[in-house]
């Protein structure tokens, strides 16, 4: 790099120190500092008898100023769930304050205030921080699909002509690094002794780099900001857009660009930082070895299993995310003194608004000694967290297997022939109901301009289930493969948030509805559970078996509105968006409707 500038700039921010602490400050020699030292007297760039930067030196290095800063925080971080479930990664608190804020802080303390933070996941939590830094949010919509090559693509217009630093949100420095001036581009890197998956760098003597290799030990490796010219800038931008627009780049980072055209590219710079100085976490474990008490994490989660187990949060080990349905998010535990493995349910975000956790936890009270639900170990009836044992060798249901079909069909034969009675509903009818108000009361946007004939048309589905006056009994209401455990105990059920009364039949329908069955497909499955080990009186109660399929088809059709409506209120009402299964269950209910008006049933 350009030592002599960098001398200047050193003098510029820590003022005359004397040659003996400029030399420790760059780690070069007494020699060749004072060598430098006499090549900016002779450009005239500072005064050694003064001891001051002449007003040409000022002027050079205005000449390289840094224009802004772009931090790129779109990402997801699941690697550090459950944390990042509940918070984005560059939130996580070291030393009591989030990553985000302490990099944000840094900038400014060099005077720079144009900071612009491209968002994705969970981007409302970012909105505070419009007030409090006055920095800029923009918003990458592609963050779930590209990687950061396409998150640079959506900032160009804020690195295109600028001297400008390219920041991750999620990297923890415990020195300020940034600077008013800088030279030439560069990469920052950290010394790691086992570098694993990490881009290590190939460099010359100067620093510039020559390659970047995957993996290795004892290598400083990419990490922390990087730093564009605004010629490096434009021209790799160039390049850039040219790797966005093919198909095959959609995981990406934008490193990947720089990796392949370091032969075209203007020189970069490795900018090797003090051993010990940058860190970057990518789970628990990283937490953990930064510092061993670690219990800022601030998750909900981990403190509910910590109340739970009474341990420390570091004592919970192993975690792992098993399922992320569209109400809650599911982990694998242990905790270091238990040979136990547990499963933690997080609910989902703006689920209070939909559920009554009290009625549920009735419902496992109820079930708790019949051998059809998981091992509870807690369940926080204000919250909805719930741990329960993990069973070993265990699977979901598999929809392509007859046999995994057949169990399913067993298991909800015999869950409905205990003839259970509780207050609460889960007639399709009252819940679509109860959804259609949530969004009157909402001022929820329908974006169908047919919705009210589909409304209309659900009414006629209803008249012709009311012929027939049904048996109800405590029902799943959530139908799915994810809520049915094959075990080596035998086949469970588990997340009864939607239970409550209703007809059976609609349970069967719900889950040939959630796995997009066709209506064959549909009829089938019931014939799976006619068939099925116990009593038919229950669920033919009324009606034969010809009509009890009709009913099914009836069902198929209220439990597709039902989620379709679900959906537009949960998309509304929080940082979920369900627009496409909002669509394909729209569309559901529209071939039930139209099954059961060309056959004339109804």
């Amino acid at each position: 790099m350009n030592d002599k500038l960098l001398t200047l700039r050193t003098i510029y921010e820590k003022g005359n120190l004397s040659q003996r602490e400029l030399s420790t400050e760059l780690d070069v020699s007494l020699g060749k500092m004072n060598s430098l030292i006499k090549e900016l007297c002779i450009d005239n760039l500072y005064n050694r008898d003064e001891e001051k930067i002449t007003d040409k030196g000022l002027k050079t290095l205005e000449s390289f100023k840094v224009d802004n800063a772009v931090i790129l925080a779109c990402g997801m971080g699941i690697r550090l769930a459950p944390l990042t479930y509940e918070m984005p990664k560059s939130f996580l608190k070291i030393n009591g304050q989030p990553m985000i804020e302490r990099q944000i802080e840094q900038l400014k303390e060099v005077g720079i205030n144009d900071i612009t933070i491209m968002v994705g996941y969970l981007k409302e939590k970012f909105d505070y921080l419009i007030d409090k830094y006055d920095v800029k949010l923009v918003f990458n919509e592609e963050y779930q699909d590209k990687n950061t090559l396409a998150t640079l693509i959506h900032a160009k217009e804020y690195i295109k002509d600028k001297n400008t630093y390219i920041c991750v949100s999620d990297v923890y420095m415990k020195d300020n690094i940034f600077h008013k001036y800088e030279f030439e581009p560069y990469y920052s890197a950290a010394f790691l002794k086992d570098v694993k998956n990490e881009w290590q760098f190939i460099t010359n003597s100067r620093q510039e780099i020559l390659d970047i290799m995957e993996g290795g030990e004892n290598a400083y490796c990419m990490m922390g900001p990087a730093f564009f010219t605004k010629e490096f800038s434009n021209k790799f931008l160039d390049l850039a857009e040219k790797y966005y627009e093919l198909p095959q780049t959609d995981n990406f980072y934008w490193e990947d660009v720089l990796v392949r055209n370091f032969d075209i590219l203007p020189k970069m710079y490795a900018y090797k930082q003090k051993i010990d100085s940058m860190y970057e976490f990518d789970s628990l474990k990283d937490l953990k070895s930064f510092d061993e008490e670690y219990n800022e994490t601030g998750s909900e989660t981990l403190k509910y299993i910590s109340s739970v187990f009474k341990c420390k949060e570091s004592d919970i080990i192993d975690f792992e995310c098993i399922n992320t349905g569209m109400t809650n998010k599911s982990y694998k535990f242990k905790i270091n003194s238990d040979k136990h493995t547990y499963i933690c349910r997080m609910p989902g975000e703006g689920t209070e608004k939909f559920i009554n956790r009290k009625d549920e936890k009735k419902i496992y009270d109820l079930l708790k000694n019949t051998g059809l639900i998981e091992n509870l170990v807690d369940f926080n009836d204000e919250t909805g967290f719930k741990i329960s044992e993990y069973f070993e060798n265990s699977k979901t249901v598999d929809i392509n297997s007859e046999n995994d079909l057949l169990k399913a069909m067993s298991v909800y034969k015999q869950f409905h022939n205990m003839k259970l009675k509780v207050n609460n509903t889960a007639n399709i009818v009252e819940k679509i109901n109860d959804y259609l108000k949530v969004m009157k009361d909402n001022n929820i946007i329908i974006m169908y301009s047919d919705f009210d004939e589909s409304l209309s048309h659900m009414d006629e589905i209803v008249k012709y289930i009311k012929k027939f006056k049904r048996t109800e009994v405590l029902t799943h209401g959530d139908a799915n493969p994810q809520n049915i455990i094959i075990t080596k105990k035998g086949t469970k059920l588990i997340d009864f948030e939607y239970a409550g009364m209703a007809d059976p039949l609609s349970d069967i329908a719900l889950f040939s509805v959630f796995v997009d069955f066709d209506i064959n497909k549909s009829l089938e499955l019931f014939d799976m559970y006619l068939n099925s080990e116990g009593s038919n009186d229950l669920i033919l109660n009324n009606v034969n078996v010809d009509e009890a399929k009709t009913l099914i088809i009836a069902y198929m059709a209220l439990g597709a509105m039902y989620d379709s409506i679900w959906a537009m209120c949960r998309s509304a009402l929080s940082n979920a968006d369900y627009g496409y299964f909002n669509m394909k269950m729209y569309r559901y209910f529209k071939n039930c409707y139209k099954y059961l008006k060309e056959n004339n049933i109804l």
